[in-house]
């Protein structure tokens, strides 16, 4: 990882220096720090927001901007992550609607989500050391390789500079399954609203709202509503996907909550960042390239905003997909450099981000690039035998949301270091709503600040007649 880091970054004016070979790109592990306009210097990561928040922030924990995760659960041993999550704050509801403390004695590396690992790294991943035990040697006598642990016991120490946006933030895992159903996610919502976070984050689409067609009947044996769309789950009594809308537009009015705008179709977004709109809801988030420019799979930003409702709608950096349909044939930039293919040039006349999202993996045999070593440190300052299982490529609306909400909780922090609290603004500051339809707009720190500083969404009501002049039109 540390080579990575140290190649050279990649340049707004240059964003395809096609460097490497065949499949092999170089590209700066963190560019999107610097695009996003969190450091400064992508060389040396100077970064006055980091800065100004670390002399704020100092060693008091209590000032540190709480991001709540409805995820699966991250991999809190992950060296990165190991002081951004408190595993006592986390709460599961994958066993019980009533929400469960976290018993981390109980768990075992496939318990991990490599989904809530990633989101979790990029909104607030620490740069840190680990200890790495020396790579196993080829056996002469044996012919085979030499156990790790017996015969080669001595480390190295190896550097860790990734960081996620906020670098100060507290990561709260909110636990939910890959696919949970309505009481799952009431419990979850209700457990945000009573902890309060700054920043809540849901990274993800929930199935079809059952709720949303009739029913006729229950199954005896399930006592699920049979012509629902998704199952409803019967714990903690009967809960419906209204019930899990009404939760969580309850709590876009107190604190900022970020949804995946989703990665397909293209014409609408998935729920439930599909409840956002001009007066209540969430913040959805698209894909984007530096530019603003729509990725191939995220909503169309002109086709989602095309309406009276007028979703709160922010597109921000993520990895591109290699797509090659009827309507778009695009591949991976770096296969044109791979002769062995000889892929003829008209698949390459669309743009195609050269770079990918790096976040953090479930370290150890599980996650999205798993190891090949059947070892896992079992807590904090354990040996570590390879970097390439820590770290993954990831990409989709799920990684913009987890940037968008670090840019996010980054700014709130700016703003408490200069005294202020979300929402203070001056009289007269028209507030953030977004870019207009038809705009390209990357979202970034600046923006995030103008988010910030216009307060929660509003409610289910219209603007005031004493502030409407200061609405955005």
């Amino acid at each position: 990882m540390s080579e990575q880091v140290q190649n050279q970054g990649v340049a707004k004016k240059d964003p395809h220096p096609f460097k490497g070979t065949g499949r092999r790109p170089q590209f700066h592990a963190l560019w999107h720090l610097c695009e996003l306009g969190v450091v400064d210097a992508k060389d040396s990561f100077l970064s006055k927001a980091w800065k100004k928040v670390e002399d704020y922030v100092g060693s008091d924990k209590r000032q540190q901007v709480k991001v709540a995760i409805i995820d699966t659960l991250p991999a809190f041993t992950h060296p990165n992550l190991a002081d951004a999550i408190d595993p006592a704050a986390i709460c599961d509801f994958t066993l019980s609607a009533a929400g469960k403390p976290f018993q981390a004695k109980d768990r075992r590396h496939w318990d991990y989500g490599a989904h809530g690992t990633a989101v979790a790294g990029l909104i607030a991943a620490r740069p840190t050391e680990i200890q790495m035990i020396r790579p196993a040697r080829f056996d002469g006598d044996g012919g085979q390789y030499s156990g790790i642990e017996d015969k080669h016991p001595e480390s190295v120490s190896q550097e860790l500079p990734y960081c996620g946006i906020n670098p100060f933030a507290q990561i709260i895992p909110i636990v939910v399954s890959a696919s949970p159903d309505p009481a799952m996610i009431v419990a979850a919502l209700k457990h945000a609203n009573k902890i309060k976070p700054d920043v809540v984050v849901i990274a993800d689409s929930w199935e079809v709202k059952g709720s949303a067609y009739p029913a006729k009947e229950k199954d005896d044996d399930t006592q699920h509503y049979t012509d629902y769309a998704t199952p409803i789950g019967t714990r903690d009594g009967l809960k419906t996907w209204e019930d899990a809308e009404a939760v969580l537009r309850e709590l876009c009015t107190a604190t900022f909550v970020f949804c995946a705008a989703g990665n397909e179709p293209r014409d609408r977004m998935v729920y439930p960042a599909e409840l956002s709109t001009a007066q209540s809801g969430p913040w959805a988030v698209g894909a984007c390239d530096f530019k603003g420019k729509d990725l191939t799979y995220t909503p169309q930003s002109d086709a989602v905003r095309d309406g009276t409702d007028n979703p709160r709608l922010v597109n921000t950096l993520s990895s591109e997909h290699p797509r090659f349909d009827n309507k778009v044939q695009k591949l991976d930039p770096w296969a044109k450099l791979d002769e062995e293919l000889n892929l003829p040039d008209y698949l390459f006349m669309n743009e195609f981000p050269a770079q990918d999202i790096v976040a953090t993996d479930v370290p150890g045999p599980a996650g999205y690039n798993p190891s090949n070593f059947n070892h896992l440190p079992s807590k904090k300052n354990d040996k570590h035998i390879e970097i390439a299982s820590l770290f993954c490529r990831f990409a989709g609306t799920s990684a913009s949301t987890a940037l968008a909400a670090g840019l996010v909780s980054l700014a709130i922090a700016l703003e408490r270091a200069d005294g202020k609290e979300p929402g203070q603004t001056k009289k007269g500051k028209r507030p953030y709503k977004g870019p207009d339809a038809g705009t390209s707009e990357l979202f970034t720190l600046d923006k995030a600040l103008a988010l910030v500083q216009s307060g929660f969404p509003r409610h289910l009501t219209e603007p005031d007649e004493d502030d409407s002049a200061t609405q955005a039109p």
